[in-house]
């Protein structure tokens, strides 16, 4: 019987044991509830806008690297096809290298003259605002305003050469010009691309013959050489960062807006490079390829592109 007594405390005891045990879980866990409850809500915004960021989506370095690649290619994708639907979208450069000639005279050359002269003043107050902003971007020094002023103040013609055919450009020997093939200034047929083009112009002349912008073009090259995985040297950078430069001032010219539009404003201002033969120099990117390296170095215009792109197709039905 005394046995029987001891045991029956004994598991009695036990029994109070696992109560106490059990009482502060219980409480622990009401606790934790009151807690969360409580918790700020910005931590639950924080949580959810990072879920919405691709390379915190739980993919793998190489899949973040070909969701980026994607977004890029359609991108790309969708500014040529604009181009192809836009009247006033550009003559891709291998076309233009593909056609004859054209005379001075040429009703298409007077316009596009017309239009680059028109666009000229408006290119030159737009080049020091793009070039800082690129600058900043770039985590450089604010650049001198008053030289860059003077630079572009400086290029008051614009001149056309049958021989220059399709290309454009600026000259040491002739500091005040932009000089302008009949085919290329035929082919430019917007107000974006041809302030597109002026700028990369103007950019040139503001480098000069001290090469004074090439920290920034080291910086480009630098950038550009990493995300693109491709080999970006010398000329290649200044001409790439022309570009950018180039697209910067058409952006701010047109309201910097990422909307209605973005696509179409883009492809007029890069269309140009929609080409079907791809072909790289000593100097330039292949024409495809400073399109991709451009959206990359703007991701924001890709992802405003693809974004848009995919709301226009239609929903697919769900059985």
């Amino acid at each position: 019987m005394e046995a029987y007594e001891r045991r029956s405390n004994m598991n009695l005891l036990h029994e109070r044991k696992l109560f106490q045990r059990g009482a502060l879980f219980f409480a622990g866990l009401v606790l934790l509830c009151v807690q969360v409850m409580q918790s700020p809500p910005s931590l639950a915004q924080t949580r959810q806008q990072k879920q919405t960021k691709p390379n915190e989506r739980g993919l793998s370095a190489s899949e973040a690297r070909w969701e980026e690649h994607d977004i890029i290619e359609r991108a790309v994708a969708s500014i040529c096809e604009e181009r192809v639907r836009d009247p006033q979208g550009s003559v891709p450069i291998d076309q233009m290298a593909a056609q004859h000639a054209l005379s001075l005279t040429d009703p298409k050359v007077v316009a596009g003259r017309k239009r680059a002269q028109r666009l000229l003043p408006v290119a030159k107050r737009l080049v020091p605002s793009a070039l800082s902003r690129l600058a900043a971007d770039y985590n450089l020094e604010a650049l001198n305003l008053n030289w860059i002023y003077a630079r572009v103040k400086a290029v008051n013609v614009i001149k056309l050469e049958v021989e220059a055919h399709d290309n454009a450009y600026w000259r040491p020997s002739e500091p005040d010009a932009i000089i302008f093939g009949t085919i290329f200034l035929a082919g430019i047929r917007s107000d974006e691309a041809m302030i597109t083009v002026l700028a990369h112009e103007l950019t040139h002349a503001v480098n000069g013959t001290d090469q004074s912008l090439q920290p920034l073009f080291r910086r480009v090259e630098a950038r550009a050489s990493t995300m693109g995985k491709l080999p970006i040297r010398g000329s290649m950078a200044a001409e790439l960062t022309c570009e950018a430069v180039g697209l910067q001032a058409m952006r701010i010219h047109t309201g910097n807006a990422l909307g209605k539009g973005t696509t179409r404003r883009l492809a007029r201002a890069v269309g140009k490079n929609c080409v079907q033969r791809d072909l790289a120099d000593a100097t330039h990117l292949s024409p495809r390829e400073t399109l991709r390296v451009l959206l990359a170095l703007e991701p924001e215009l890709a992802m405003a592109i693809t974004v848009k792109e995919e709301k226009k197709r239609p929903s697919k039905s769900r059985n």
